[in-house]
């Protein structure tokens, strides 16, 4: 267990890399299994609170050894933590900037498990908070609410970890420096699926930090703004990661298989058929001008969401189980388009044209709020269970004309 492996060495020469200011982290290559059963199970939490809780636990523990420098970090491995009860996390390390590697481990809460399901529980697999020089190295996290939670931290690798069943895999706070590459991310397994969650999830505060070759099901991602550098090597679905920024000009050979898109502050954008499944977010817009997207299928999300953007065109695309959100949109066009069991929603947007559509199966129609206004619903049929026109008080001068309604 203590001997210099190849894995060792590669893993310390990562972190003299960034030692010296070097961010390059490409040329890793691990091989990627889940791990089996650790040496040692325990249902409590490991608790780090210090530079000098390290040292502590390596003289108390055989799955803990090291001294936390560049020759000989602190290493944690070969563990199963199942957490056996509520409110408790798996592993918490808190004000540490010492050299060590997490490896090989289970992080579980089979708590929150029942025959047939498990239903995530609120806590994390660990929860990282003031820490550098860390890194995660093929691990795997089931059954939490977030897998890894990583406040204020820095210079850190994940990599090569599994999260599975868990809403949150990554979920970082004012991070930065930091590499997650490599991992694996699927929230439904044995046919059990808890929501569509994200993979990873980033908070504004952060910067600096790269998010490469992940592979993404039934999942999401939610980054802040201009603060992660990304690239084609992540999947979603087995499917490319487009994601664009203060871009012009893109034509559909920009999104070749596409598995999922987000624009930011894009203009003269043309996306043409792609297949989107299984993400959280079917196609997510934001601060875009003058885009078109046609004859796309976006399948099995919470839906494609359109967020202070305007001339927006949407047409012959088809929605299943996931609608079409518009936020503080105007001006777009959104025609001749099928949805099935989902509806269309917009909230501060107005002057958008929705017509000649087929909504089948849709609990609600059309739902407008929040100052929604002098929006033209006309010509769709809709098939719904509940109401056809939702138009809150607070929206004026929207007209539905020549609409089917019809209740199922």
């Amino acid at each position: 267990m203590r001997e210099n492996t190849k894995i060792l060495v590669e893993v310390i020469g990562i972190i003299s890399l960034f030692l010296i200011g070097i961010f390059g982290l490409a040329w890793l290559t691990i091989n990627v299994l889940l791990p089996e059963s650790g040496e040692e199970e325990r249902d409590s939490t490991i608790i780090i609170n210090k530079n000098d809780d390290w040292a502590i636990l390596a003289a108390n523990t055989s799955w803990c050894y090291g001294s936390g420098n560049i020759s000989d970090p602190y290493i944690i491995e070969n563990i199963t933590i199942d957490i056996k009860k509520d409110w408790a996390n798996c592993m918490d390390i808190r004000n540490s900037n010492v050299l060590f590697i997490i490896r090989n481990c289970r992080f579980l809460q089979t708590s929150c498990c029942y025959p047939d399901n498990c239903l995530c529980g609120i806590r994390y697999g660990i929860k990282l908070e003031n820490v550098s020089n860390g890194i995660f190295i093929n691990n795997t996290f089931f059954f939490h609410d977030k897998g890894i939670r990583a406040e204020n931290c820095s210079f850190m690798i994940f990599s090569s970890n599994y999260f599975i069943q868990s809403y949150y895999g990554i979920i970082l706070y004012d991070c930065f420096n930091n590499s997650i590459m490599e991992n694996y991310f699927n929230n439904k397994i044995e046919g059990v699926l808890r929501g569509f969650g994200y993979g990873v999830y980033e908070v504004s505060g952060c910067f600096n930090n790269t998010f490469s070759s992940n592979q993404i099901f039934f999942a999401g991602l939610y980054i802040s703004k201009y603060s992660i550098y990304m690239n084609l090597s992540n999947l979603v679905y087995g499917k490319p990661l487009y994601i664009y920024r203060d871009t012009q000009n893109l034509i559909p050979e920009n999104f070749t298989d596409a598995g999922y898109v987000i624009l930011e502050n894009c203009t003269n954008v043309s996306i043409q058929n792609i297949t989107i499944q299984h993400t959280y977010k079917g196609i997510y817009l934001d601060n875009c001008i003058n885009v078109s997207i046609s004859n796309c299928s976006v399948y099995w999300n919470v839906g494609t969401d359109i967020l202070n953007s305007k001339n927006i065109t949407i047409k012959d695309t088809e929605f299943s189980h996931g609608g079409l959100q518009f936020s503080n949109s105007s001006y777009s066009n959104f025609f001749h388009n099928n949805l099935y069991s989902t509806g269309i929603y917009l909230s501060e947007s107005d002057e958008n044209t929705i017509s000649f559509n087929l909504l089948n199966y849709t609990y609600w129609g059309v739902y407008l709020e929040e100052g929604s206004d002098y929006n033209l619903i006309v010509n769709n049929t809709i098939f719904y269970e509940n109401t056809c026109f939702l138009i809150s008080s607070d929206c004026i001068g929207n007209q539905c004309i020549n609409n089917t309604c019809t209740q199922i």
